[in-house]
């Protein structure tokens, strides 16, 4: 199909009717994709790869300064694993929320980190792509494993006979003719394992829609390159009549290919929510269509791409090192000029041949004396022996190369400008500058990196979040039970709410931590901050709380409040939490104190009420007898005492309880400075 003929399609159907007309409208679409990006392609991201590489003949005298530049560069922008966070998306006391955040981030954390994937070495990848041809690309894939099991079928003799069911070729034709049924009742097939992984994908084997942004693109495609084996076992029988259509050359230094491949487009097709997989080499129809394979919210398997370079008009990827080519070119041919003067500067001259003991004296090593035999004759004839020599001038070839030096490292502080590299970034400084000086060219150096580690951080981001929602959409309780190692039925309760888009993004937030080595200071004084946040809190609330004026609960509430805010605050408010929830059988230090103070108070009362009635019968007895008085006084002083000694024991169970207290709260520091350690 021409050019011509796209550009004056007006929907669909014009390519043609059918799978025919379907194959041809995407091979169509994916032509016109590859014209849009062939000069970045073929050019600009090829040629940056290559200098990258070496790979032109390698030359000696090339300074790859590209490669310096990356090097310094990847570390500054990925630098460790990233680490899933899940959190209620609002810090409150969400029971429900919490085990399902729980439950998101383990399964994040396993399979970010499962036996045979390695995640760190594919955002890598991802992250050098970006640097080099200007754009990198993970995709999500979701592998469940299936072990088939094929029913007894049973046929309604009465219909087709004892035969019809020998001439079925499979359990979906079988139940499609609606007039059997399986014997047993069991389903046909049953999920084994389930694996979602990340997938490094090839910068030169993508393919997108039009768009000027990222969300105007309608469908995006990947190149797969596969042998006729391959093209069986994802095709079946029509995999085997496909042309290979694709032979692998042979260059110096490549891995050599002996099989032919065909070429196959995964194409995915957001507006009809499909996958259809298309050989240029079968044009009859797709070889495959799947309806919403992975029922994600974004339909893409991938992220939005890292891109080096991006704007709000074009989607076209943009080398880094398009921007400093002419320097870097200049770079290497003053670097070869150089190479070239130092290779000439060698020790030549001519000598008077009548003088050979100076042909001895060059071959000699150091410390060596050579008796004179000619140079009495030749001092006598009323010459100098330094006139018997002539040395080939090189102080011009020198002044020329020093002047060379100077250009060149005047050209490499031009390149890192342009790259935004510091040379406190790389490492080098001036050790008669202050630190305040180091400090603020550190400062500027991350400022022109920021962007490009908060997209990488994005980046991260969105594939955790992929990730979650095919765990939550696709993964049964009892995997995902296996996997986090929490109880069935926490995972079965949390399993339903993950099921549902909307309830599973009110209720939790997926982020990464740092992947940036800089920011692990920062994290370190979060966990001293947040430790002595805690000391002091506890410190000073503890003797509220110990005189009841604070009831434990509330002390406990305002805490956790402030916890949830830091991003270990889920395991600090799971280890605050146990505090006063004792199990069964255990004393509970603040119920104790609760019914001792009640007891108390009970007891002064009776004891209040029990000196008025004595204060009453001694005003009564004194008017009737003198002699009553003293024993009405003895009365109360034995009922004053008794209070007394009442008031003494409740102090002494206050005391206790404020005790009991206050080693709780020593045994849960203790515990949270061995959770830190």
């Amino acid at each position: 199909m021409s050019e011509l003929e796209v550009s004056t399609l007006e929907t669909p159907e014009d390519a043609g009717k059918g799978d025919k007309g379907r194959v041809a409208r995407w091979l169509a679409e994916i032509e016109s994709a590859s014209k849009t990006e062939k000069t970045w392609r073929e050019e600009d991201a090829k040629k940056a790869v290559e200098r990258y590489r070496d790979e032109k003949g390698k030359k000696k005298n090339v300074f790859n300064i590209l490669w310096s530049n990356v090097q310094v560069m990847k570390p500054s922008l990925y630098a460790q694993t990233p680490t899933p966070i899940v959190s209620r998306r609002f810090k409150d006391a969400d029971p429900v929320g919490r085990a399902l955040a729980e439950v998101i981030e383990r399964a994040l954390s396993y399979t970010t980190d499962q036996p045979g994937y390695d995640f760190d070495h594919t955002a890598s990848l991802a992250v050098l792509d970006m640097l080099l041809p200007g754009r990198g690309i993970v995709r999500v894939r979701y592998e469940p494993t299936i072990d088939t099991i094929t029913p007894r079928i049973e046929v309604s003799l009465s219909e087709y006979g004892p035969q019809r069911a020998d001439t079925m070729e499979s359990v979906e034709e079988y139940e499609a003719d609606e007039q059997g049924a399986f014997v047993n009742g069991d389903p046909y097939d049953e999920t084994v394992e389930q694996v979602v992984y990340c997938e490094a994908v090839q910068w030169d084997g993508f393919r997108r829609g039009p768009g000027k942004t990222w969300e105007d693109v309608s469908w995006i495609a990947f190149e797969h390159q596969m042998t006729r084996a391959e093209l069986e076992d994802a095709f079946g029988e029509v995999g085997g009549e496909i042309s290979l259509d694709i032979e692998i050359d042979s260059k110096e230094g490549d891995d050599s290919e002996i099989f032919k491949r065909a070429r196959v487009w995964e194409i995915w097709d957001k507006d009809d929510r499909e996958v259809l997989f298309i050989a240029p080499a079968h044009k009859e129809a797709p070889l495959k269509r799947e309806s919403d394979p992975l029922g994600l919210t974004g339909f893409f398997p991938i992220p939005r791409p890292l891109m080096a370079l991006e704007t709000s008009d074009s989607l076209v990827p943009v080398t880094d090192y398009s921007q400093y080519e002419n320097q870097a070119e200049e770079l290497n041919l003053i670097t070869s000029r150089i190479n070239k003067i130092v290779d000439g500067l060698r020790l030549r001259g001519v000598y008077d041949s009548t003088m050979a003991e100076l042909d001895r004296l060059f071959n000699e090593d150091d410390n060596t004396f050579v008796p004179a035999e000619n140079a009495a004759q030749y001092v006598a004839s009323g010459r100098k022996i330094e006139d018997g020599i002539w040395m080939m001038p090189i102080d011009r070839a020198a002044a020329v190369l020093r002047e060379l030096y100077v250009q060149r490292e005047a050209l490499k502080q031009t390149i890192f400008e342009i790259t935004g590299l510091s040379d406190i970034i790389r490492g080098a400084s001036d050790p008669r500058e202050t630190l305040g000086a180091q400090q603020i060219k550190a400062q500027t150096g991350s400022t022109r990196l920021r962007d490009r580690q908060r997209e990488v951080q994005r980046f991260l981001r969105d594939l955790m979040r992929l990730k979650a929602e095919i765990l939550a959409e696709h993964f049964e309780p009892a995997i995902l039970a296996e996997m986090t190692g929490l109880p069935p039925e926490l995972v079965a309760s949390a399993v339903q709410i993950m099921r549902s888009d909307k309830l599973r993004g009110y209720r939790i937030d997926i982020e990464t931590d740092s992947t940036i080595a800089a920011d692990l200071a920062a994290e370190r004084e979060q966990v001293t901050e947040l430790l002595g946040g805690i000391n002091q809190f506890l410190t000073g609330i503890g003797p509220a709380v110990q005189a009841g004026f604070v009831p434990m609960e509330v002390a406990k509430t305002l805490l956790l409040s402030a916890i949830r805010r830091f991003r270990m605050g889920r395991e600090v408010e799971d280890a605050l939490e146990s505090i006063g929830n004792q199990p069964e059988g255990q004393p509970n230090p603040q119920a104790q104190a609760e019914a001792a103070q009640a007891q108390a108070d009970q007891q002064a009362l009776q004891m209040k009420q029990q000196v008025d009635a004595a204060k009453a019968q001694a005003d009564m007895a004194q008017a009737q007898a003198q002699g009553q008085k003293v024993q009405s006084e003895a009365e109360l002083a034995q009922v004053e005492h008794q209070t007394k000694m009442e008031r003494l024991r409740m102090e002494a169970i206050e005391n206790a309880t404020a005790h009991q207290v206050k080693m709780a709260r020593i045994q849960a520091e203790a515990q949270e400075t061995e959770k830190a350690a």
